[in-house]
């Protein structure tokens, strides 16, 4: 896949995910997992699908798997954050929380 289909499918990702579509979202996310150039964004997309769907414990698997792979990420210690919060880990989520300003942030599909 070219890096120019990469972007098409992060927009429609990024346009489901805004108009509420997460079933559709996290299907894609799924999909550009598959994908080198979205691989990684693939984990943050379902993980934020999931999180709206309610799936508190496959969001926090894709999120901590892209957190694991990116630990510079700051975006993913604070999505790490949301999703130990959903699970009631409050004592974690501040740890994760503070990570996220000492991280850089990355564009998707480098």
């Amino acid at each position: 896949m070219s890096q120019h289909s990469c972007l098409t499918i992060a927009t429609e990702i990024e346009k489901h995910l805004s108009s509420g579509d997460f079933q559709s979202a996290g299907a894609l996310a799924r999909l550009a997992l598959c994908e080198p150039y979205l691989h990684h964004e693939g984990l943050v997309w379902d993980a934020i699908a999931e999180l709206r769907l309610g799936n508190r414990r496959k969001a926090f698997r894709s999120i901590q798997r892209a957190a694991w792979l990116l630990p510079r990420r700051s975006e993913l210690h604070g999505l790490l954050g949301t999703a130990l919060t959903a699970l009631g880990e409050h004592h974690l989520a501040a740890r994760s929380y503070s990570r996220a300003p000492a991280c850089e942030p990355t564009p998707p599909c480098q």
